[in-house]
């Protein structure tokens, strides 16, 4: 930039300037999208970070309550059951048994904090 600015002191004729002060918003403009690419790279290495904290964290919980499964004398607790539904992030919709609904059942699965982070809402369907 600084050496169109030089150039532009040299100039003789207005089309010389003209064409040199767009090429200088060309690339005051290609600067402002790559300024912008790297704070939308920023950001997303932010957030990949955050999910993988969030997997991390659902992985510890997974693999501390994996020995109690199948054990059939374990009976969890009422506040570790809605513990284990609030970090799976099951939801479920029941439909009555008469009426025209499009199905009985259906159960969401979503981790509430990696799907919010992810901004998607997919999530397993499993319908009866």
């Amino acid at each position: 930039m600084e050496n169109l600015f030089n150039l532009a002191r040299h100039a003789t004729d207005d089309s010389s300037i003209a064409r040199l002060g767009h090429v200088l918003n060309d690339l005051e403009m290609q600067k402002q999208q790559a300024q912008g690419m790297l704070y939308d790279i920023e950001e997303e290495q932010e957030v990949q970070e955050k999910i993988e904290s969030e997997i991390h964290r659902f992985e510890a919980w997974t693999n501390e309550v994996r020995p109690f499964l199948g054990n059939p004398d374990y009976h969890p607790t009422y506040e570790e059951k809605r513990l284990a539904i609030r970090i799976i992030g099951l939801r479920a919709i029941v439909y009555p048994a008469n009426g025209d609904y499009p199905f009985r059942c259906k159960f969401d699965l979503a981790p509430p904090e990696i799907m919010k982070l992810l901004g998607k809402h997919c999530v397993s369907h499993l319908e009866k």
